[in-house]
């Protein structure tokens, strides 16, 4: 294994390190697995998950070969704009949840082989973020276009209100620091408006609000 770095000016260097396989790509789920024979740990293939439009995608295989699920395939009344996985719990899940255009919630268990409509956002506002709690296993988060924060407690089978900010103001993305805390990002690129940071300290449904000149980049 080579990485290669190149500079500005075109100058490169390389660095190679030879890892030495003893054994197939293991799960998380035993961390005192060695596969490799110079004691590097896990060797690990990533479980990626995409959501393209017209199709809810996922590899088993580190993006060699994708399972493919369309909207009429799936039952979807709109497009798939965002998805998420747990895959910092498990980076062999073969669950995620994708977010339509309509304010549908997708939700497969077998990387998209199948997948079921768990929840409608009411009056069919589009999703515009969807995140697994890197902190908290189980809950998932979902934003809308038009401010509106959800809560799943149960891996995204069922759905319910967290907060209504009442502005209008797109929900761009979600994050879970390692404090614990909830991070809510508005406007950015999806309007004009100045971008805002909510923050959910503890997770209590309390936010404290800051505001940024232009958008996130």
């Amino acid at each position: 294994m080579t990485l290669t770095v190149t500079d500005n000016d075109g100058r490169t260097d390389a660095v190679t390190k030879t890892v030495k396989i003893t054994a197939a790509a293991s799960t998380p789920s035993d961390p005192t697995v060695d596969d490799t024979e110079d004691g590097g740990g896990q060797i690990q293939i990533p479980h990626l998950f995409v959501a393209a439009e017209n199709q809810m995608m996922a590899s088993l295989n580190g993006g060699e070969t994708w399972t493919d699920r369309t909207t009429g395939g799936a039952g979807a009344t709109g497009s798939f704009r965002t998805v998420s996985a747990a895959t910092d719990w498990d980076s062999n899940t073969t669950a995620a949840c994708f977010g339509t255009s309509t304010g549908e919630v997708h939700r497969t268990t077998d990387a998209c082989m199948t997948s079921t409509k768990v929840f409608t956002v009411p009056g069919g506002a589009e999703i515009t973020a969807i995140w697994a709690d890197t902190v908290t296993r189980g809950i998932w988060w979902l934003g809308t276009v038009d401010g509106r924060l959800f809560r799943s407690a149960d891996n995204g089978v069922t759905w319910g209100l967290y907060n209504d900010f009442g502005d209008g103001l797109p929900i761009s993305a979600i994050g879970t620091p390692g404090d614990g805390s909830l991070f809510v990002f508005g406007g950015g690129i999806l309007t004009n408006l100045n971008s805002l940071i909510r923050i959910d300290w503890a997770k209590t449904g309390r936010f404290a609000e800051v505001a940024i000149g232009g958008a996130l980049a």
